[in-house]
């Protein structure tokens, strides 16, 4: 039978209230009313169950919220049929809500829901609330628990639409590029209140880049992300969360018109070669990008840098240790030109000085005459 309102005694599994999706019920963290303290004693738990069928078409998206009460810290949890903790929400403080949100359920089977409250805490004359609800998923949005690398969701086609559900939460997913050795553009759109973050790992789940440049409820971009195979994208916030309001984290290919640089290019040892032009982007507030220039014989070169739209970098030229010869300041997409004398071999470095990252720079070398 389904119930709007807790039924005592519900403090353990064996006797959890059925609850069906679309309904509201309530209940008191009332240690007077709780019949069953053998174990707990003078703290209030409250169980309830819902059945997911055989016939159900599955994955289901399982919602649940809890109201906060005055003077009360609340704890949700929710356990599969082996009663395994699936999900915790434990992140507000005294009188604050709880919520497990997005999360997937893939297995028929009864699951339950525990409430209680920390330190003994209750309040006879105020009820919480849970509202709960089971719906269908939508291909093209996140599946909880997807909180590890090991547990990504696909992403189908070229965007996926995902929650921060609570201060630590990351979601991660995976990417199987349309054509490998190709070029992407990664966009990572935030609700306003989120400060996103979008981390990059290679197929053998080594970290590749990073993208945290920008501030609260703006877009993340990491303008020219080389994919050579299978990728994972991790999702997290560095300050709040929004269990309301989606991310979009959206990956669209793009064919450069000239060579273009492939990241990490960070070190010495990771330079791009450099032939006549290359085409690069900054990709953070401490990128730092190495080109090679090799040639057979000493040669005079003369190098013609084109700078990023609404930044300003700095560009160096290096002797073949890589030790700085000079130095010259860009400014929006001015472009400037170096003479410069290169001893069988050098580097060109960039790096950003008023960070831009939508527009990229040129650099075009040829013989000075």
């Amino acid at each position: 039978q389904y119930i709007s309102e807790e039924e005592e005694p519900n403090d353990k599994y064996t006797d959890a209230n059925l609850i069906s999706s679309g309904v509201q019920l309530y209940g008191f963290y009332s240690p007077g009313q709780n019949l069953l303290n053998e174990q707990n004693e003078l703290r209030e738990e409250d169980w309830f169950k819902f059945i997911v069928e055989e016939d159900e078409e599955l994955p289901l998206i399982a919602d649940i919220h809890l109201k906060g009460v005055s003077g009360v810290d609340s704890v949700l949890k929710l356990f599969n049929s082996e009663l395994n903790e699936i999900a915790l929400s434990d992140s507000s403080e005294i009188g604050g809500d709880e919520a497990i949100t997005g999360l997937g359920i893939s297995n028929p089977g009864t699951y339950y829901i525990q409430i209680f409250s920390k330190n003994y805490q209750y309040n006879n004359n105020e009820p919480y609330f849970i509202n709960f609800s089971l719906s269908k998923h939508e291909a093209g949005t996140e599946l909880e628990d997807n909180n590890t690398i090991d547990r990504a969701n696909l992403i189908p086609g070229n965007e996926i639409r995902g929650k921060i559900n609570y201060a630590d939460d990351v979601d991660f997913f995976l990417y199987h590029p349309e054509t490998k050795n190709s070029l992407y553009r990664i966009e990572l759109i935030p609700p306003l209140s989120i400060d996103s973050v979008i981390t990059v790992y290679d197929e053998k789940k080594h970290r590749i880049i990073e993208a945290d440049n920008t501030g609260t409820g703006e877009v993340e971009v990491i303008p020219n992300l080389l994919l050579s195979g299978p990728a994972y994208f991790g999702v997290s916030s560095r300050s709040g969360f929004d269990n309301n309001s989606d991310y979009i984290l959206r990956i669209t290919p793009f064919k450069a018109e000239s060579p273009m640089e492939k990241e990490p290019n960070n070190s010495k040892e990771e330079a791009n070669l450099i032939d006549k032009r290359i085409t690069g982007y900054i990709t953070g507030k401490d990128d730092i990008d190495y080109f090679l220039v090799r040639h057979k014989t000493r040669q005079r070169l003369k190098v013609k840098i084109k700078g990023v739209k609404n930044g300003t970098i700095k560009v160096s030229t290096t002797d073949p240790l890589g030790y700085i010869i000079r130095t010259v300041e860009v400014k929006d997409d001015q472009e400037v030109e170096v003479v410069e004398t290169f001893d069988t071999k050098g580097y060109i470095i960039v790096e950003p000085v008023k960070a831009a990252y939508d527009d990229p720079y040129h650099i075009t070398i040829e013989e000075a005459g």
